[in-house]
């Protein structure tokens, strides 16, 4: 083929454990199905997705983004909108109702990343930063948070707190 042109909706989907190892040998072990939905359009090589659901019990994302260099993996490019990430009680106890949006791109060398995490009654935590995946390997991310809560999460003589913080973490396979 040398054009192609597809749109694709793909309305409910699933996967267990057994499914995922057949294409990622050391998938997670999910405590539920992995379930979805995605619709799209592209070639075959480079796709675009405004729309994505992915959901793992009562915890579930929504993304948007494209996928580009899917016939040269070399150089394989990706950007992808975290809309929402929702974690359910069940799923995640300790921060159950947070919301988490932002932006990771990225390439076969290197990822960015700028997230933020809110609930609604412990504050925010934001970071940025980025990943150089290539012969040393570097992160660098900044970080701050905003009145944040951390009260009873490690340790119950703690009842609240209030920080407010501002980072910075940088490290390479050279330090």
């Amino acid at each position: 083929l040398t054009e192609s042109k597809l749109t694709f909706l793909i309305d409910r989907f699933s996967a267990e454990k057994e499914d995922l190892s057949k294409f990622v040998p050391d998938a997670p072990e999910f405590p539920a199905t992995l379930r979805g939905t995605i619709r799209g359009e592209g070639s075959l090589d480079s796709l675009y997705f405004p729309a994505a659901e992915i959901s793992i019990g009562e915890s579930f994302a929504n993304l948007n983004g494209y996928v580009k260099n899917l016939q040269n993996p070399s150089d394989i490019f990706y950007d992808i909108n975290l809309d929402a990430l929702i974690f359910g009680q069940e799923e995640l106890l300790a921060v159950a109702e947070t919301r988490i949006e932002g932006q990771i791109s990225g390439s076969k060398s290197q990822a960015t990343t700028n997230l933020t995490a809110r609930h609604s009654q412990r504050g925010e935590i934001r970071t940025e930063g980025s990943i150089d995946w290539e012969s040393q390997i570097a992160v660098d991310y900044n970080f701050n948070t905003d009145s944040l809560d951390l009260g009873n999460l490690f340790d119950p003589r703690v009842q609240s707190t209030n920080l407010t913080l501002t980072g910075e973490f940088k490290s390479s396979s050279l330090d």
